[in-house]
């Protein structure tokens, strides 16, 4: 089975559970970058997170994710330390694995389905999953 998700369809995900606008765009089949807008005193600083999929297995994903400043590093290690700790573990090298069967709303879904793949595209997220 199959399923496709516009990068406006995860921006809209995104904006609905954690309030934050943030762009989604590709990068290749496996990295797409993730882009937010900060306040910061009298600018606007744009922050660039590419997440690399790394590795995919029935109910979780390894990511590596990464930027082209320490500062940004220093951000999404602070974002991660504040999200709750079954979601993810964190592993070396800006490795970070997803427990998708432990986020709330997902948990049923996953009772009765296994993830295969996840791609990206021009227009969006490909998913392969196989019932279970």
């Amino acid at each position: 089975m199959k399923a496709e998700l516009s990068y406006r369809e995860i921006e809209k995900l995104i904006r609905d559970k954690a309030e934050k606008n943030v762009r989604v765009s590709y990068e290749n089949s496996k990295t797409i970058k993730v882009s937010y807008d900060i306040d910061m005193f009298f600018t606007t600083k744009t922050v660039e997170v590419y997440l690399e999929v790394r590795q995919v297995s029935p109910a979780s994903i390894k990511l590596r994710y990464y930027s082209y400043g320490f500062a940004i590093e220093t951000i999404v290690s602070g974002i991660l330390n504040m999200m709750d700790s079954d979601i993810y573990s964190k592993g070396d090298e800006n490795m970070v694995t997803v427990y998708l069967e432990n986020i709330e709303g997902l948990e049923s879904a996953f009772k009765t389905i296994s993830l295969i793949d996840i791609a990206f595209t021009s227009n969006g997220a490909s998913v392969v999953m196989r019932i279970k």
